[in-house]
């Protein structure tokens, strides 16, 4: 009787097993996006790049997210989360002074939008740009030059889970404006006599680029390093 009942609870253990292999192990049983394809309008501040891929297919009653992420560094990175979409399609529209590098993630979800699997990323494209669309500045007469800020950036220290905060020099003259961007596409303007901005309302346990450019009156501008951050 004790061999029957040990035998009985090993098939159990065994069936127990085999279930979790075949429904657990579907965790990792989603295909990468494929075929990634771009149209590329790069050039200087206001860039547009519209990527697309192959739609991923899930069983019936499941959707597909797919995590965008983006680097203008290299194609390994670092890089950035720009969107998260549920057609195969992202559009970018921001810098494209430099190459852009995209790659896509997929992610299985339920009907109740429950995430049951992710898959590896995709092959790693860039949206070549064919540079700035502004004339590198000129001295005038007197000397006068815009000359390249020096970026600092750093997690704000009273709340480190949603605010970064950025410093940078200012020795030049004939300054009209500062353009803070943000390696995600996301910029803004600060008025001419800031050398500070702090970034908020931003997710934790992420991290941004930035670079700050000094603009004169007649458009044309230079460049900071491109500095980064992590909120916790």
């Amino acid at each position: 009787m004790f061999e029957k009942a040990t035998a009985r609870h090993g098939f159990i253990g065994m069936f127990l097993i085999l279930f979790l292999l075949v429904f657990c192990g579907r965790g990792f049983a989603i295909d990468a996006p494929v075929n990634l394809k771009t149209t590329v309008s790069c050039h200087g501040n206001n860039g547009t790049v519209i990527l697309n891929w192959s739609p991923v297919s899930t069983p019936a009653g499941h959707s597909v997210l797919y995590s965008v992420y983006n680097s203008s560094s290299s194609k390994s990175g670092p890089w950035n989360l720009a969107q998260q979409v549920n057609s195969p399609s992202y559009t970018f529209s921001g810098d494209c002074s430099a190459d852009l590098y995209f790659k896509v993630r997929a992610f299985e979800v339920d009907a109740s939008g429950y995430q049951l699997a992710e898959s590896v990323d995709s092959e790693v494209v860039v949206a070549h740009s064919s540079g700035s669309d502004i004339p590198p500045p000129l001295m005038n007469p007197r000397g006068c030059n815009l000359i390249p800020p020096v970026l600092t950036v750093t997690v704000d220290q009273v709340d480190p889970y949603s605010k970064i905060n950025l410093s940078w020099t200012n020795i030049s003259c004939g300054v009209a404006r500062f353009d803070i961007i943000r390696s995600d596409g996301w910029n803004t303007i600060v008025s001419k006599d800031k050398t500070t901005y702090q970034d908020t309302a931003l997710p934790s346990g992420t991290t941004y680029r930035y670079q700050v450019r000094a603009r004169n009156n007649t458009g044309q501008y230079v460049t900071s390093n491109w500095a980064s951050a992590s909120t916790r």
